[in-house]
C-alpha cells in the first residue's frame, strides 16, 4: 500500500506542485482515524474526539473542501455513536462547532478585509456533462493510466466497481470492518461536498487529480482493507484466490 501510495502518478502529480492537497492528506487521515476510534469506543475516547476536532479544523484551514470532514464527522456521530439521540446530536453539534470555528474566523477575516468570504462568486450551476465525464476519467486513469484509450479506462473502473460489489456481498467487508465503513463514508461525503463546490462556487473547474486526490488515498486504503479481509477469509481449499490477489496487485503496480 505504501509503495502504491508513494509511486502512483496521482500522488507524484499532486506532490510535484506547491498545492495544498498534499498537506491536506495528513490531517484528513488523522481525523478519520481519531474519530473512528472515538465512535468505536476504544481507549482514550475523549482525547481522540478533541484530536479529531483539531485535525479537522486544520484540514479546513488548508482547503475549504475540508468542510467535508466536518460534514462526515457529524454524520458519523449521528449514525454510529452508541448513545441516545440527544447525546448524539450534542456531540455532532460540538464537533461541528469545534472543527468549524477556525474556518469561520478565517472567513470573517476575509470578509472584514475584502468584503468577500471565500474569494468566489456564488452562482448556481449543476455540474456539466463534461465535468462529470472528466471526473470519471480522472478516477479511471488511476487504474489504467494514459496513454491507454479512454474506453479501456472506463471498462477498468466499471470492473472494479462490480468486483467491489461482489466482494461486499460475499464477505461483508464494509458491514463488518469499521475501517472500511469510515473510509467509504468519507469518500461519499467528499464527493458530495466537492459536487456542491462545483455547483455553487466554481462552475468552470474540471476535476483533475489534485482535486480528487483525497478519493485516491482513501480509496487505496479501502482497497487494502478489502483485499486483506478477502485474504483472511479465504478458506484453505480455495487456494487460487490468494494467487489471484497477488497477480492483480502486481499488474496494478506495473501499470505505474
Amino acid at each position: 500500500t505504501a509503495f502504491f501510495f508513494l509511486s502512483s502518478r496521482c500522488m507524484l502529480e499532486v506532490h510535484s506542485y506547491a498545492h495544498s492537497e498534499a498537506l491536506f492528506m495528513i490531517p484528513a487521515l488523522a481525523t478519520i482515524d481519531r474519530l473512528g476510534r472515538f465512535v468505536e469506543g476504544r481507549a482514550g475516547r475523549r482525547p481522540s474526539f478533541w484530536a479529531a476536532c483539531g485535525m479537522s479544523a486544520l484540514a479546513s484551514l488548508d482547503r475549504y473542501v475540508g468542510v467535508s470532514l466536518i460534514f462526515w464527522g457529524a454524520c458519523l456521530l449521528l449514525a454510529f455513536y452508541r448513545a441516545n439521540l440527544f447525546r448524539r446530536l450534542g456531540l455532532a453539534l460540538l464537533y461541528g462547532l469545534a472543527s468549524g470555528l477556525p474556518l469561520a474566523l478565517w472567513m470573517l477575516r476575509n470578509f472584514t478585509l475584502t468584503s468577500n468570504l471565500l474569494d468566489r462568486t456564488l452562482a448556481f450551476h449543476l455540474p456539466s456533462r463534461d465535468q462529470s465525464l472528466y471526473g470519471l476519467q480522472t478516477v479511471a486513469s488511476w487504474l489504467v493510466p494514459e496513454p491507454f484509450p479512454k474506453i479501456l479506462q472506463f471498462a477498468a473502473l466499471g470492473a472494479v466497481l462490480i468486483l467491489f460489489a461482489g466482494i461486499e456481498l460475499r464477505y461483508r467487508v464494509v458491514r463488518e470492518k469499521r475501517q472500511a465503513l469510515w473510509l467509504l463514508s468519507f469518500m461519499l461525503c467528499y464527493a458530495l461536498v466537492f459536487a456542491g463546490y462545483l455547483t455553487l462556487l466554481s462552475v468552470n473547474t474540471l476535476p483533475v487529480s489534485r482535486h480528487l486526490s483525497p478519493l485516491f488515498f482513501t480509496g487505496l486504503l479501502l482497497a487494502a482493507v478489502v483485499l486483506h479481509t478477502v485474504w483472511e477469509k479465504t478458506p484453505p481449499q480455495n487456494r487460487i484466490v490468494r494467487p489471484v490477489i497477488l497477480f492483480v496487485a502486481m499488474v496494478f503496480s506495473l501499470s505505474y
